[in-house]
């Protein structure tokens, strides 16, 4: 583990989650990116980070993130 939480040895290498959580395994991937379980150490709460990859490529895309970031923070 380095200093920004990552799980140098493995699968989560090239997420930059912050130190405050740990990776732990993909639930899924989709078009726009993939889905990991992880943990916030200083609660021990169990979250779900979404990493997605080049979404201000295009602007029909981007809006379409926008979009899907807004419903997720209403959740």
């Amino acid at each position: 583990m380095n200093r920004k939480g990552l799980n140098m040895g493995g699968q989560f290498a090239d997420w930059e989650v912050g130190a405050d959580y740990e990776c732990i395994k993909i639930l899924g991937q989709g078009s726009y990116g993939a889905v990991c379980s992880a943990t916030h150490k200083p609660t021990g709460k169990k979250v779900a980070i979404k990493r997605m990859d080049g979404v201000f490529e295009d602007e029909i895309d981007c809006k379409r993130i926008l979009r899907e970031v807004n419903l997720l923070r209403k959740l």
